[in-house]
């Protein structure tokens, strides 16, 4: 939770110092956003001792945690935190909830997406 608050401070700053050097007003918004998203399915009681991995001799010791690697197959609809900053030029989605991670970025003079 702290880098996702660290995230969306240093993106303010970055909106900020933009704004100064170019005039631009800038806005920070929380919306909440709904994403069709696959849950996750509980974690397995029985840790794994060692998990075999064959690849470039990896080793998987994982004990004692929990793994949940396996996703439902059911979407669900499921209510997200939104922070949008955006100034004239651009407008940029952060969630919050998954992390901070950017979910959309949007080029406001073609209308087009620029992050993938």
């Amino acid at each position: 939770m702290r880098h996702s608050i660290r995230l969306i401070l240093l993106l303010a700053f970055g909106f900020t110092l933009f704004a100064f050097v170019s005039h631009a007003e800038v806005q920070i918004v929380e919306k909440t956003l709904r994403i069709p998203t696959y849950p996750v399915e509980p974690a397995d009681k029985t840790p794994r001792f060692y998990d075999g991995r064959t690849y470039q001799g990896a080793q998987g010791r994982i004990y004692p945690y929990p793994i949940s690697d396996t996703l439902n197959t059911q979407i669900v609809d499921q209510d997200y935190q939104a922070v949008y900053l955006e100034n004239e030029y651009i407008q940029i989605c952060v969630l919050p909830e998954i992390g901070g991670r950017i979910f959309s970025a949007l080029d406001k003079t073609n209308n087009s997406d620029f992050f993938y």
